[in-house]
């Protein structure tokens, strides 16, 4: 993808340099002008590129599919966000997102280099000390049920705190979709959720990758 999107940029910027009218978001990004502090240069478009075709297509079906999942695992609190769903409360509809895509996490850890040594939970029992170089993996899934700053962890509540859930990032790691994907979701979770009896008619099958491949529902046809 890196390949090819570089050798679109060098078109793209042809493209535009002789006037043609282009108004795609590779175009927009390639006739904005930053200011060289931000150091928003051609790899970074590229990347951000990368990140905008990766987020809104195999994370975003990830969610829908995993949190529908895990409603349809919970029969007795199927009926809430059904209702929510006709009730057209959007607000209401996220939570219930949210909380059920909590048991089954778009991402399950991030990686990342410590570049000194690092103190981790410095001063408690369970201090340990990462080394500089060495590669982290950091389970946001375990994160979001942990018992000690979540009450009540394994169960299924629409009252919780908005920090808890961390599946588009934090602070400065903050997902580039994240205002979208807070409407898109509940979006199409909403319309699935207002068919007639709808059903899982097979577990998730992942094809021995991290996305979700194919999942197949059923429904009631009408009388």
């Amino acid at each position: 993808m890196r390949a090819y999107l570089t050798q679109l940029l060098a078109q793209r910027r042809e493209q535009l340099n002789t006037g043609a009218p282009l108004d795609d978001v590779f175009s927009r990004l390639l006739k904005s002008h930053f200011d060289d502090s931000i150091g928003f240069a051609d790899e970074r478009i590229i990347t951000n590129m990368m990140g905008t075709l990766v987020g809104g297509i195999e994370t975003t079906w990830a969610a829908i599919v995993q949190l529908h999942e895990q409603l349809f695992k919970r029969p007795k609190i199927l009926k809430e966000p059904i209702d929510a769903a006709y009730s057209n409360d959007d607000h209401l509809m996220y939570r219930y997102c949210w909380e059920a895509l909590r048991f089954n996490s778009i991402n399950p850890f991030v990686v990342r280099q410590s570049r000194t040594d690092y103190r981790i939970a410095k001063g408690s029992l369970r201090a340990a000390t990462m080394k500089a170089g060495s590669t982290l993996l950091i389970s946001t899934r375990s994160a979001m049920r942990d018992g000690l700053k979540l009450p009540a962890p394994s169960s299924f509540a629409i009252d919780r705190q908005q920090s808890v859930y961390m599946h588009l990032g934090y602070g400065m790691h903050t997902c580039l979709g994240d205002e979208i994907s807070h409407i898109q979701v509940p979006e199409i979770v909403r319309r699935i959720l207002q068919i007639r009896g709808v059903r899982p008619a097979a577990e998730i099958d992942y094809a021995g990758g991290p996305f979700p491949e194919r999942y197949p529902i059923t429904y009631d046809t009408a009388a």
